[in-house]
């Protein structure tokens, strides 16, 4: 009698689908679909800065230059932030003797694209997913603030240092930034009550 309960349960399992292990979606076309969603939110938020440049400049550019300029201020050191005239996408950061031509990929603007994209991409409920939006905005905009000071006070103390930690360094930090952010997101707002998106 038990082998033939066994064997009715067993007829009554799902059939499994072809690259699936257990009834469950299969893993790789579950990244292949993430990769896709990424790919396409990234995109779509490149087509959004590049349409609306000049909004950026005024709100997120200027701010974060400004935020850092009040910050290496309260170090006594002599520091003057301006925008040039008719150049939105650049900002004038004269800490001391050097003179920083701000741009938005040293604002890390494009990594605050990639963590939005990567929350796009993610299977999670779209209330998760704008929680993580609204941490992110004011964490990227910290950062880009504190990265700026950092690069002032190397361009002060280490000046034969700069281009290294403005060319690799802080490319690299940007990425770590990113993925501590992200991976935050997942582990304490997605994961407590995880409800996938799509199978």
């Amino acid at each position: 009698m038990r082998k033939a309960r066994i064997t009715k349960a067993e007829k009554t399992r799902a059939p499994k689908k072809a690259g699936d292990w257990d009834g469950q979606p299969s893993v790789i076309d579950s990244r292949i679909k993430f990769c896709l969603l990424f790919c396409l939110g990234l995109a779509g938020f490149m087509w959004i800065f590049v349409s609306c440049e000049a909004w950026f400049g005024s709100y997120y550019l200027w701010p974060i230059s400004w935020t850092a300029a009040s910050l290496i201020d309260l170090f006594d050191v002599s520091v003057l932030v301006y925008a040039p005239p008719d150049q939105e996408s650049l900002c004038i950061l004269e800490i001391g003797r050097v003179v920083f031509h701000v741009e938005y990929q040293c604002s890390g603007i494009s990594a605050f694209f990639i963590y939005l994209a990567a929350l796009f991409a993610y299977p999670a409920k779209s209330g998760h997913k704008v929680r993580g939006a609204l941490i992110g905005i004011p964490a990227f905009f910290a950062y880009g603030a504190l990265r700026l000071v950092i690069l002032g006070a190397i361009a002060i103390t280490i000046p034969d240092l700069l281009r290294f930690f403005h060319l690799y360094f802080m490319v690299i930090l940007n990425l770590g930034f990113v993925m501590m952010l992200w991976a935050d997101w997942i582990r304490k707002i997605v994961e407590p009550i995880a409800e996938p998106a799509y199978s």
